[in-house]
């Protein structure tokens, strides 16, 4: 599928399988932007604690300041507060290569350069939790960064794949990452 394009896949069997190439670049420009900074600054400074939340509480932004986040609450949270100082920002979600079966969310801003650049609030977290974590994972400079995501056009919130039938069973979602070569 093109860049930039959405592709909707049907099928009348037990099973759909997709699948695409995605070439990505380690590309890992620095932060320009002062107010962005300092929202990550503030961002790590709130000691949050990450968790896996039940799927219904799992992108609810008002945990963060009670101290909670998963991967989605914490960038629906620095979205809007990015937006709140007229950083653009959006959620996205897709995949972080490694961990082909759990749909992980990230923010996208423009920064002062006018690149659009990813913005990951989970390491940072994650630091947190797992003992001898590298100390630069504390940096917002670098702890926020990642070239390690598997993107879609979808928002947090949105479902990488949703199923409609009289029977009303709920899909399962598996996905594998073969690499090319």
């Amino acid at each position: 599928v093109p860049a930039g394009t959405a592709a909707t896949a049907r099928a009348a069997g037990p099973a759909l399988t997709l699948s695409a190439v995605l070439r990505t670049v380690g590309d890992c420009p620095p932060l320009r932007s002062p107010r962005l900074r300092a929202i990550l600054r503030e961002f790590i400074g709130a000691e949050l604690r990450w968790l896996r939340l039940p799927e219904a509480m799992r992108d609810d932004e008002s945990l963060v300041p009670r101290g909670f986040a998963s991967c989605g609450a914490a960038s629906r949270y620095i979205a809007r507060l990015c937006r709140e100082e007229g950083i653009p920002a959006t959620t996205r979600i897709g995949w972080l290569v490694g961990l082909p079966d759990l749909v992980h969310a990230w923010v996208e801003v423009v920064d002062d350069d006018g690149a659009t650049k990813v913005i990951d609030p989970t390491f940072v977290l994650l630091a947190e939790v797992i003992p001898g974590a590298n100390p630069m994972l504390r940096d917002p400079g670098i702890a926020f960064r990642t070239n390690r995501l598997i993107p879609t056009a979808l928002g947090v919130g949105a479902d990488v794949a949703s199923h409609t039938c009289a029977a009303g069973h709920v899909p399962r979602v598996t996905t594998t990452l073969d690499p090319l070569g």
